[in-house]
């Protein structure tokens, strides 16, 4: 089976993302915080990161025990959002 490059390289954690250092730091500035808002509207043109750091953020803010605003990724919650398409 066929597997598009950006699905099987996508960032695991907000360090390996590029070009959007103003997002990652407010996002997680709201993981430490804890304050967590009830949605997020993340736009932008094509091939921007939109999905690649809202995925991020998800296993991040479900995460059990993230490490330094990441998700651990070792987690029952990281490893379910991680295995979704």
């Amino acid at each position: 089976m066929h597997k598009a490059l950006y699905r099987a390289y996508r960032p695991q954690k907000f360090e390996d993302v590029i070009g959007q250092d103003h997002i990652i730091k407010t996002l997680k500035n709201q993981i430490y915080s804890d304050n967590i808002g009830h949605a997020y509207l993340f736009c932008g043109t094509r091939g921007t990161g939109k999905t690649t750091v809202s995925k991020i953020f998800a296993k991040a803010v479900n995460c059990e025990h993230p490490v330094d605003g990441n998700p651990c990724g070792i987690c029952t919650m990281c490893k379910v959002i991680g295995n979704q398409t």
